[in-house]
């Protein structure tokens, strides 16, 4: 079997024949995709006399450029299962622009709904030719707009849009860091020093999240030689582990909410705004459980918060 860019049919006959087996309520699918980088090289397969590796276009067609980077779509099929189905690929030079994503989830969606599927909602990070993408989708969509969702020809369901959590931890730790290594470059030689850095602030609930207290959480805890789960990683972090979801989780995390609270409470005149911090960042830490949670009815240690705080909270 070739397996060639665009959707597979192999797979697409498979769901086909699976859905006549499926109640109505276990045909929700979510359309997940994601982009990563590959080494640019060509395979040849003796058995099939077929080179891959060349860049495809939108529709699947072959290009005469090397491939640098691959686009894969997958399904999860009854949204309250674990049971997960890649059912596209898509190489690419150097990522897909913005019209050509566009025409690829438009196409992947028709390929599952005749399949079978019902697709509620698509699954993407936050990058910018993904936004673009499916803003031009929500802006073609009546309503769309306002309630962040979009219609295909012929599929008259909304698909709503979604941001996978692990992307969504990390965009909310970089804007709250903001760009420390862009403000080194800019900063004057006398005040080059990372300990300088003041970073952004966070406003929920009439409360404000600073992350210059974060920076002198690790700092005290560096000088005190106390032990703490902020390391020079965390508050600095190097372009790799800036990617690693681990490092954004564990700063808005009730541990190092925990921390600040001590540090305010034995430190109250000199870090006047830890305590506020560390609320914002309980907030974080509990709406993400609560985001992150597999099912409905699932206890998580963010189960003694209200529903209703995470509801009002999260909108703002």
């Amino acid at each position: 079997m070739i397996m060639k860019p665009g959707s597979n049919e192999y797979v697409m006959q498979g769901i086909k024949k699976k859905c006549k087996q499926l109640k109505a309520e276990d045909k929700n699918v979510m359309f997940v995709m994601d982009e990563t980088k590959l080494k640019q090289r060509l395979l040849f397969t003796s058995g099939s006399k077929y080179v891959t590796g060349f860049a495809s276009d939108s529709c699947g067609s072959r290009t005469s450029e090397i491939a640098g980077s691959v686009l894969v779509g997958m399904i999860i099929v009854a949204i309250n299962s674990s049971f997960k189905q890649p059912v596209s690929y898509h190489f690419s030079k150097a990522g897909f622009n913005a019209d050509g994503l566009k025409k690829i989830v438009q196409e992947t969606i028709k390929d599952l709904v005749d399949a079978g599927l019902s697709v509620v909602g698509v699954v993407t990070d936050q990058g910018k030719a993904n936004k673009t993408a499916l803003d031009s989708l929500r802006n073609e969509t009546e309503g769309g707009k306002e309630g962040v969702f979009f219609k295909i020809a012929g599929y008259d369901k909304k698909i709503y849009i979604l941001s996978d959590i692990t992307h969504l931890i990390k965009t909310s730790r970089n804007c709250f860091m903001g760009d420390w290594s862009d403000w080194f470059r800019k900063v004057s030689e006398v005040d080059k020093n990372n300990w300088n850095y003041e970073g952004n602030t966070i406003e929920i609930n009439g409360k404000t999240a600073y992350w210059r207290d974060v920076i002198d959480l690790f700092s005290y805890c560096l000088n005190k030689n106390e032990p703490t789960n902020v390391t020079e990683e965390h508050i600095f972090p190097s372009s790799s582990n800036k990617m690693k979801v681990c490092f954004a989780s564990q700063v808005f995390s009730s541990t190092v909410a925990d921390a600040l609270t001590t540090l305010a409470n034995k430190h109250p005149h000199k870090y006047p705004t830890a305590a506020d911090t560390a609320e914002v960042l309980r907030l974080f830490d509990d709406a993400f459980d609560h985001m992150n949670s597999s099912n409905l009815k699932k206890k998580t240690k963010s189960s003694t918060v209200a529903d209703a705080m995470f509801h009002k909270h999260l909108a703002i």
